[in-house]
Order: C-alpha cells, then sequence, then structure tokens
C-alpha cells in the first residue's frame, strides 16, 4: 500500500481514537480482545521484556511466508539473543560509517539518472516531476541489495525483485477472511506462493555457495558477516541465514523510503526549513563535496527534522505482543 496514503490514515485516525477513548483502551478484534496502549511508560514495560512475560502473537501464514519463520522479527526468547548477537555488528557505528559511502553512491546514480532523463526529455520542461515515494523505494532496495549482499549485488537485486512479488502476492491473501489450513492446499495462488519462495531461497543459497566456495574473506556485507558466524559456536543455519536477508530487506526496505518521502513532503509545505536545512548542509560539507559520515552528526537542524518526521508520520503506527501469564501491568491487570 502507499506509504503516504497508510501512514496518513493510519496516524489521523489513531490520534482521533486516542482522543475519544484516551490512552488505554479495550477493543475486539473479531472474538479476540485486545488493549490498546500509547502510554510511553507501558510500552517500555512491556517492550523492555528481559522476563519473557510478553511474547510476539502468532502472526497469520501469509506474512511469516514474506519473511521466513526464522528471522529475527519472529524468534524468541534464547534463539533471538543468538541471531541478534550475530547480527549486531552489522550494525555498529564503525559499519554504518563504512556504509554511508555505499547510501551516498547509491543516492548520486539516482541523480544522475534522473539528469539523463531530464536530457532525454524533448519538450524541456523546466520542472521535472517524479513520484518520490517510488524513487525511494528503488533508492532503499539499491542501498539495502548492497549492504546485505555487497559484491553479490546484481544477484540481491533479483532476489529483491523476486521478494516484491512475493509480498505482493502474500499482501492479497492478508485482506481475505482466513481459514486456517487453506495455505497448505494445492491452489494456484499457493503454488505461485511456493514458486517464488523457492526461486528466492535458491537465489540466495547461490549467493551463499560462491562465497563459500571462493578462497577469499566472506566480505563485511550482512552475509559475509552471518557466513563468519558459521566457525563460531553461535553460528547460524543457511535457512536461517536466508530468512535474515528476507527479513532485511522487508524492514529495512518501505519503513526507510516510508520515512523520506513524508520528510521530503514537510519539507516541501515548509520551505523556510527547508532554507535553513540546505543552508546547514553547505555550511558543513560546501556545495560540491561528497558528504562524509563524520560531518553527518553535525547536521542538528537536519535531525530534528528527521525526528518530527518520524513523530508525526512513523513508518511503523503499533506493535502487538501476547501475555505469557497473568500479569499486572501498571494499573492493569492482564490475563494470559
Amino acid at each position: 500500500m502507499n506509504c503516504l496514503r497508510e501512514g496518513g490514515y493510519v496516524t489521523r485516525k489513531l490520534s482521533m481514537v486516542i482522543y475519544y477513548l484516551g490512552e488505554t483502551f479495550l477493543y475486539w478484534k473479531g472474538t479476540e480482545p485486545r488493549i490498546f496502549i500509547s502510554d510511553p511508560e507501558l510500552a517500555k514495560q512491556i517492550l523492555s521484556n528481559k522476563l519473557g512475560f510478553f511474547v510476539k502473537p502468532k502472526i497469520r501464514p501469509g506474512f511469516v511466508k514474506l519473511i521466513g519463520p526464522k528471522g529475527l522479527a519472529f524468534v524468541e526468547g534464547a534463539e533471538w539473543v543468538r541471531h541478534r548477537k550475530i547480527l549486531n555488528p552489522a550494525f555498529s557505528i564503525d559499519r554504518l560509517k563504512i556504509m554511508t559511502n555505499v547510501m551516498v553512491d547509491c543516492t548520486l546514480k539516482m541523480f544522475e539518472e534522473w539528469r539523463k532523463q531530464r536530457k532525454e526529455d524533448k519538450t524541456e520542461k523546466i520542472v521535472m516531476k517524479k513520484e518520490m515515494n517510488r524513487e525511494f523505494l528503488r533508492l532503499t532496495a539499491d542501498i539495502i541489495a548492497t549492504a546485505a549482499f555487497g559484491s553479490s549485488y546484481i544477484q540481491g537485486i533479483e532476489v529483491f525483485r523476486t521478494l516484491k512479488e512475493l509480498k505482493n502476492c502474500c499482501e492479497t491473501s492478508l485482506i481475505d477472511i482466513y481459514i486456517p489450513g487453506t495455505q497448505y492446499l494445492p491452489t494456484p495462488f499457493n503454488f505461485r506462493i511456493w514458486k517464488l519462495e523457492r526461486k528466492i531461497n535458491n537465489a540466495v543459497k547461490r549467493i551463499i555457495d560462491s562465497r563459500l566456495g571462493s578462497n577469499s574473506d566472506y566480505g563485511g556485507d550482512l552475509l559475509g558477516i552471518m557466513l563468519k558466524s558459521q566457525g563460531n559456536e553461535l553460528k547460524m543455519s543457511i535457512e536461517e541465514i536466508i530468512h535474515e536477508c528476507r527479513t532485511f530487506f522487508f524492514t529495512g526496505h518501505e519503513t526507510n523510503s516510508s520515512l523520506l518521502t513524508w520528510t521530503i513532503m514537510l519539507l516541501s509545505f515548509h520551505q523556510d526549513w527547508q532554507e535553513k536545512v540546505r543552508e546547514e548542509i553547505f555550511n558543513e560539507w560546501g556545495k560540491d563535496k561528497t558528504p562524509e559520515s563524520e560531518t553527518f552528526s553535525k547536521l542538528k537542524l537536519m535531525n530534528m527534522v528527521f525526528m518530527e518526521s518520524l513523530r508525526l508520520y512513523g513508518p511503523v503506527t503499533s506493535l502487538s505482543r501476547e501475555a505469557s501469564k497473568d500479569i499486572k501491568l501498571g494499573h492493569l491487570d492482564i490475563p494470559k
């Protein structure tokens, strides 16, 4: 679903519901009672969950197929800790600084494509219109493919294209009435999903096999970091690595493109802030220099703009948890 349509609608509706019903209220989803919580302190207690009292709820099979059940988004307890320890180095400050060059290169490549399209436009329009959400989806896919697969970027892009096909199929199933067991029936729809899953898994496995068969280092990208764990006590199976690659794509693709789209839209509405941010960037980098990771921390106004965009139109509007036992949360008694 288009991030502008979804983000704006959901945010407005949630604000309206909270205004009338308060920060905490009970509602029903079919025959299932649920408690809505927006109080930051209660949310912090739930999400910190050090004792394992609040677990991830069972998800419809259509969504599980997108990511895979053995990715970080779905594993719990000791398994989650193991996955997190292996993946942490990929998201360290030093690693993210290295990835700055990748992000800059991909962005400059996008700008170059725009210039080329401008030259090819025989109408010589002064203004070139772009659907920015679509452009940012392409940009984030390029960056994630490079971050995940590095030198295997071309194969990575093909994997992500197939993942997008799978996403479109699974989104269709999510809006249908769910009948348990139907995901195992040999229907044309399920055959298509199974075919796409096999294609994705086989493509990632080919990339893994080529890395394992090379004499050089596995690389410093996400895949390389996971493969290096094979020689350690905290190792991942090939299936887990495949599912983590899928998780990385889906959790980073539309969320980041949504943030960028909303930020650009807000800056277009508030052009005085657009000028302030532009001036800040020029003061730090100049007009012709390539951005460097060390300078980003100095962009105070830019950081404020991103924080405000996240506050108004957060890419993730809600999270769900289930109580694993009867528990008291603040003034609430929550049954299992």
